[in-house]
């Protein structure tokens, strides 16, 4: 039979793992080792951008789109979203993305895009708006006139004028800003906001690691201990909660703040008995908001 790890087996192996994300000379050979003889999917990448521009244009509007300079954080490692944003009239679009590893640049993939995007009904031809194809008609650059892009950058300093976005977004990024660093990210967001606009941020409340079996299960740990195992790795969280966050872009500023589309844990029996393994630092706080699974933050400056 075999053996079950025990817990101070599982905090080894989380801790190994924390010290070789460590390093960028760690991490980006094994994204290499990884990517060898694996092709891009170019149908399915496309497809996945449609889809992010699907959920975007849900909870943004296409009226708030038209002629809006908008902000992405966490645009990811190619262009293709904002190339879809400018075809529904948005005037420029700025992404930034604090992994530089990677940038899609395959004029296939963005034709392939326009092709799709094209039989959805967008208003779209090739080449798009935003996109300048290289001679060799392999590779493209983005036009730095509609499209700016901060590659390996924190949205903690974004080189962008004061009251230059009109509406900022993210989805499921808020929550790996590290904990120190959210306040400094909510007062750039604030200085970067005209007076009048707007940013809507999904954010995802669980435990990336244990999603679906223990979706709370990063908040048994103390904040040493959580930074030990996890503090080093992509999907690591700052495990703020919701009223954290809420407080955080209040003090940031921004005289509008609130939270929409709530979705939380539905078991609430189970989730009962969880909260009573939590760390002292979450386990008497109110379970209705430790319950909170995910959220659209929405902050407006005045």
């Amino acid at each position: 039979m075999a053996h079950q790890p025990t817990p101070a087996m599982m905090e080894t192996k989380e801790m190994l793992l924390n010290l070789l994300a460590r390093s960028e000379r760690v991490r980006n050979p094994l994204r290499r080792i990884r990517g060898v003889g694996r092709a891009l999917d170019i149908e399915s990448l496309a497809a996945s951008t449609l889809d992010r521009l699907r959920v975007r244009r849900e909870f943004i509007g296409d009226d708030r789109i038209r002629d809006a300079v908008l902000l992405e954080i966490g645009s990811g490692r190619n262009c293709g979203l904002a190339v879809l944003l400018l075809s529904l009239g948005a005037r420029r679009l700025v992404n930034v993305e604090v992994d530089s590893y990677g940038f899609i640049a395959r004029a296939d993939f963005y034709r392939r895009l326009a092709e799709l995007a094209a039989e959805q009904g967008l208003p779209i031809s090739w080449p798009p708006r935003g996109i300048l194809v290289d001679p060799d008609g392999r590779t493209i650059r983005h036009d730095p006139e509609l499209i700016t892009l901060h590659l390996g950058r924190s949205a903690e300093s974004v080189p962008e004028p004061d009251g230059s976005i009109d509406l900022s977004f993210s989805v499921a990024v808020l929550e790996h800003v590290r904990r120190e660093a959210m306040a400094p990210v909510a007062r750039e967001l604030h200085r970067l906001t005209r007076r009048g606009g707007i940013g809507y941020h999904r954010v995802d409340l669980v435990d990336h690691y244990t999603r679906n079996e223990r979706p709370f299960r990063f908040l048994n740990f103390s904040e040493r201990q959580y930074q030990r195992m996890f503090g080093n790795r992509g999907s690591s969280s700052n495990r703020m909660r919701m009223d954290e966050i809420e407080q955080t872009y209040r003090n940031a500023g921004f005289a509008g703040v609130w939270s929409e589309d709530i979705q939380r844990y539905p078991d609430k029996a189970l989730f009962m008995r969880w909260q009573r393994d939590f760390h002292e630092d979450f386990r008497n706080r109110d379970p209705e908001s430790l319950r909170a699974i995910s959220f659209m933050l929405v902050a407006r400056k005045d």
